[in-house]
């Protein structure tokens, strides 16, 4: 996680109060998940594989594969119909993390 967050602080301008707490939200977003997975809130691997097999090798666009997959974990199930069916195995997360 620090090394990812060295990357982000290199890559892109963190100047504001307002900037600092966006990356403090994304990495508790991250760090949930991860979490979720070890302690099968997720399946076993759930979250970590998503991102490796619905991302380029690259990682160019895991922005686009995170922003759709924080949108779904903060929709409760009654009202995922227009949902991508390749995040239907991810539950609602309550609670206000991912809205």
């Amino acid at each position: 996680m620090a090394r990812l967050y060295d990357e982000i602080i290199k890559h892109n301008q963190i100047t504001t109060a307002a900037d600092v707490h966006h990356l403090n939200v994304f990495f508790s977003r991250l760090l949930f998940c991860f979490f979720a997975e070890d302690t099968n809130v997720f399946e076993a691997g759930q979250f970590t594989n998503a991102i490796a097999s619905m991302t380029n090798v690259n990682g160019e666009d895991v922005h686009i594969l995170l922003d759709d997959l924080f949108k779904v974990l903060n929709t409760e199930q009654s009202v995922r119909d227009n949902l991508p069916v390749r995040f239907r195995d991810f539950g609602y997360v309550n609670g206000n993390l991912f809205n």
